[in-house]
């Protein structure tokens, strides 16, 4: 039976630790989710990095939010395809640009899972087996997207990051992130001129519902 785990040295990661509470959300019946889930079309990662000033004209970084993007992208296809899964490609890039309702359906998927983290408590720590209970769904837009790229689950990401100084942001966020899979993430040592998180979920294409989520 195929487990579901997506690694990132950057942000998303999955710690897998005999504790209490944990930050992953996953499906009361998961196991039998993902019976049916053998393939999955990662929607494009929402990047958003910011350079902040002591003026307060924060300006957004658009070179360091592509090459992010496009690392999520790479990470998260090959971890897919490491684990079983069948990576369906399709061109939302273009398809966004040349179809204004799949613009809005994503727009509608991704807008779901905000609403839905909420109700998740999406980022903090909770207890086991109240993680694995919730049953929350983003919405019919799931079932048209994945009918539409042939795919039966959707991946989705996105990437917050902030910097104070002129280093690069993936560097220190990724040092961190691997001081904190060392330890088991009791330390994780983010450099005080920079920050980030990322939020990753993965959405039945049949029912809507999010089977695995985490910060």
């Amino acid at each position: 039976m195929k487990v579901f785990r997506i690694t990132t040295i950057l942000m998303v990661v999955l710690l897998v630790a005999s504790c209490a509470t944990t930050t992953t959300r996953t499906h009361p019946t998961l196991s039998d989710q993902l019976h049916h889930v053998n393939s999955v079309v990662v929607v494009p990662p929402r990047v958003e990095i910011e350079y902040v000033t002591l003026t307060g004209e924060n300006e957004r970084m658009p070179d360091q939010e592509g090459v992010i993007r496009s690392q999520l992208l790479t990470i998260a296809e090959r971890e897919l395809r490491a684990h079983g899964y069948e990576v369906v490609p399709f061109d939302f890039d273009k398809a966004l640009t040349e179809d204004d309702e799949l613009a809005y359906l994503v727009t509608q998927v991704r807008e779901g899972f905000d609403n839905a983290k909420e109700d998740m408590s999406l980022g903090k720590q909770i207890s086991v087996e109240k993680a694995s209970t919730l049953a929350i769904s983003v919405g019919e837009a799931a079932n048209i997207i994945a009918a539409r790229t042939g795919a039966d689950a959707i991946l989705v990401m996105r990437y917050s990051g902030f910097d104070k100084s002129d280093g690069y942001v993936a560097k220190d966020v990724g040092t961190s992130l691997l001081v904190g899979i060392l330890t088991m993430g009791q330390v994780i040592p983010l450099s005080a001129t920079s920050g980030a998180f990322t939020e990753c979920a993965l959405i039945d294409g049949m029912t809507g519902e999010i089977l695995w989520a985490d910060v």
